[in-house]
């Protein structure tokens, strides 16, 4: 056998290593909370658009008191506030705890939110107060019980005019009513349905 072969070659014992340069650090993003809504709260996102004309529609002079009856995730509060309308002016209504909760944390505790049904808020405060403005995208299946309790806070007190508007189902309709605008059936990401904006007026 070759004895060359238990010898070690003639190669260096060390290594130069270079500096290597530390890993930039990664800075961790905030990001919104995650909400899951359950189907039953029948809770369909105004789109940021919608909610903008809708806004538009209201006719705000600037210091009216706005109620939005089933707030949900806030979209519609936003599109106020963006109009320049102050947030204490808005009373925001929202039955499930998740959802109120959310809006909290995305309005920092700016906005007020009673965690109620809108229809036990009418009951509880018909003849007691009289809102002038009113924005709202009510529960489609229950429709008919929530526009009839709007309607009957809707007053005009020291303003020229009071005012609903409201995203509804394109079948619909009441006496009182005027058809803003037809919305497409794919405004909402989770439902096929047509609707239409409609305002009331006192």
């Amino acid at each position: 056998m070759d004895s060359s072969l238990f010898v070690r070659p003639n190669k260096p014992n060390t290594i130069i290593v270079r500096k290597r340069a530390r890993a930039p650090i990664v800075a961790f993003l905030d990001t919104p909370p995650l909400l899951t809504v359950d189907k039953s709260t029948e809770c369909h996102v105004t789109p940021s658009e919608v909610a903008d004309r809708m806004v538009d529609y209201l006719e705000l002079t600037g210091n009216e008191i706005v109620a939005e009856p089933q707030a949900g995730t806030g979209n519609i509060i936003q599109s106020l506030i963006n109009a320049g309308h102050y947030y204490k002016n808005i009373i925001a209504i929202e039955r499930n705890y998740s959802l109120c909760s959310y809006i909290k944390e995305r309005f920092k505790e700016d906005i007020s939110v009673n965690q109620m049904c809108f229809l036990e808020y009418a009951a509880n405060n018909k003849g007691k107060i009289f809102l002038p403005r009113m924005i709202m995208n009510p529960p489609f299946k229950k429709i008919k019980q929530h526009i009839a309790a709007a309607l009957s806070l809707l007053g005009k007190g020291i303003h020229d005019r009071a005012i609903i508007v409201a995203l509804v189902p394109i079948s619909y309709q009441h006496e009182d009513m005027e058809t803003i605008e037809v919305l497409p059936i794919d405004t909402f990401t989770t439902v096929k349905v047509r609707t239409k904006i409609v305002k009331f007026c006192k």
